[in-house]
């Protein structure tokens, strides 16, 4: 009788072993699905943050392209008002040379 005792132990180990690995198998498929959404969000958010990043480098592009236009439009501003300024200077000062 004994020898039926330890083959029922045995065989109740086994039924509670496989029960646990069927039990470990669906939680790891659920992992793997859960993991393979969380993927697939994660890279959804890196292409998006990726075309964000390209609009705003070719925005500072245009930025730093306008301000050295800028640049070049104030200086040459400068340049024409300091000689507008110059000529009127000099004329000014001929017409206060000769007498009236």
């Amino acid at each position: 009788m004994e020898p039926t005792r330890e083959l029922d132990q045995i065989r109740s180990e086994l039924n509670r072993l496989h029960d646990r690995t069927t039990a470990t198998k669906l939680d790891v498929t659920a992992l793997q699905a859960t993991t393979e959404q969380r993927f697939e969000h994660i890279l959804t958010c890196l292409e998006a943050m990726k075309h964000d990043m390209e609009s705003l480098n070719a925005s500072i592009s245009s930025l730093q392209t306008l301000a050295t236009e800028g640049q070049t439009s104030l200086k040459t501003l400068l340049w024409l008002g300091g000689v507008v300024a110059g000529v009127t200077a000099f004329f000014i000062m001929l017409y206060d040379l000769f007498p009236k």
